[in-house]
């Protein structure tokens, strides 16, 4: 769990870093105050995934299974695809603060940086936990599903991948 806790703050940094060192004074907060929305979001989207498979756990329960198209499930996996969009914008500025990187002083960008440390641990974290809450739901929820319902949680986590994968790029590309 530390290791992704690493990699969401080293995204998160490495895009913010960029950012800070990349553009006009501006253009710096902007891009910085983008990016921590943009964790913000992927924050809420997360949560709103979990809320959906807590949903199907919950209506699973005492005696019914969670099965295939299951309707919390649906809303699940289609919250989940907006995940995607999401890390293509987040690549996108880390993009556009690449461009600009020479613009700014060293002094400039370590002022920055250390203005921006506290919200840009407090982004990961929130990341952290919101990626480690739908694990334990999904485990939950694949206890309480026949296999037509495992399979349609395969899918969730599936589109959940293709989404944090677009994310796993920032860090490939820092």
């Amino acid at each position: 769990m530390n290791e992704r806790r690493s990699r969401w703050a080293l995204l998160l940094g490495g895009v913010l870093l960029c950012g800070a060192a990349g553009c006009a004074t501006d253009d710096q907060t902007a891009v910085i105050q983008q990016v921590l929305h943009g964790a913000d979001d992927v924050s809420n989207k997360l949560g709103e995934v979990t809320r959906y498979v807590k949903d199907a756990v919950n209506a699973s329960k005492p005696d019914k299974t969670i099965t295939v198209n299951d309707e919390h499930i649906n809303k699940a996996k289609a919250a989940a695809e907006g995940l995607r969009g999401m890390g293509e914008g987040l690549q996108e500025l880390k993009r556009k603060a690449d461009r600009a990187h020479e613009k700014t002083s060293p002094d400039y960008r370590k002022e920055l940086a250390e203005t921006y440390r506290g919200r840009v641990a407090s982004a990961a974290a929130n990341l952290q936990k919101a990626q480690e809450e739908i694990l334990v739901v999904l485990a939950q929820a694949e206890e309480r599903a026949d296999n037509s319902g495992k399979q349609d949680l395969k899918l969730l986590r599936e589109k959940l991948k293709a989404g944090t994968d677009a994310f796993e790029v920032l860090n490939k590309q820092h």
